[in-house]
């Protein structure tokens, strides 16, 4: 009898340290000042102003308690920023610090004033600098999809020149290339149809010497193409 007693007291002993070290373990956490921020850095940022918006919007602030910040949803709050690609918050618990890694979005192409990424969606970069990207004209950024579609099915070689693209509809694609410093081709593409065969004959007529000063080319019709 006494051993089960015992027993059964030494269970609820402990049961109640157990309960009063998750009691100690959650206070320290989440409201004493053992675990708070004591630093915040942003790194990443293209300028320590930008990184100063990117502290304010994270809402985290030094003095917080480690335990409550929530860093899924201050990521999803600044994956807001437009132009940002890639957000990583790192808490480090001992020295009570906070590191919030960005990356921007790498442009490929201007529509509307607006730069795009990869995948079209349109954002602007936090500082101004002249980004050399083709410049897209379309009158709805689905249009403006369709034609990073077309600049990605043409070679490097030949898209590293392309200067702009235009799009007057599902139907009918342009692009203007630069065949020297002085000199660029307007060429009519027509649709995205025998893509690899108007690449073909591209690189036929511009090799020909007597292409040497044309500046338009039309792809439109590839068996029978005309430059001028």
């Amino acid at each position: 009898m006494d051993s089960a007693v015992n027993a059964k007291g030494k269970k609820t002993a402990i049961a109640t340290l157990l309960l009063a070290t998750v009691i100690a373990i959650a206070y320290l956490l989440g409201w004493s000042s053992v675990f708070v921020v004591k630093s915040l850095a942003v790194r990443g940022a293209p300028s320590t102003s930008v990184a100063a918006i990117i502290e304010t919007r994270s809402g985290i602030h030094v003095g917080d308690k480690l335990a409550r910040i929530e860093t899924r949803k201050i990521q999803s709050t600044l994956s807001d920023i437009s132009w940002l690609d890639h957000v990583n918050i790192a808490r480090n618990w001992l020295r009570g610090s906070i590191v919030i890694s960005v990356s921007e979005k790498s442009p490929v192409a201007k529509f509307r004033g607006h730069l795009l990424d990869e995948q079209g969606s349109e954002f602007d970069l936090p500082q101004s600098a002249k980004v050399p990207v083709p410049t897209i004209t379309a009158t709805t950024q689905q249009l403006a999809k369709l034609g990073l579609l077309l600049m990605y099915s043409l070679p490097e070689d030949i898209r590293s020149k392309v200067s702009g693209i235009s799009v007057a509809s599902r139907q009918v694609f342009s692009f203007t290339i630069a065949a020297s410093s002085t000199r660029e081709i307007a060429v009519e593409w027509g649709n995205l149809e025998d893509s690899e065969v108007k690449i073909k004959v591209y690189r036929t007529l511009i090799a020909l010497p007597e292409n040497r000063k044309i500046i338009f080319m039309d792809l439109s019709s590839p068996f029978s193409p005309i430059v001028k």
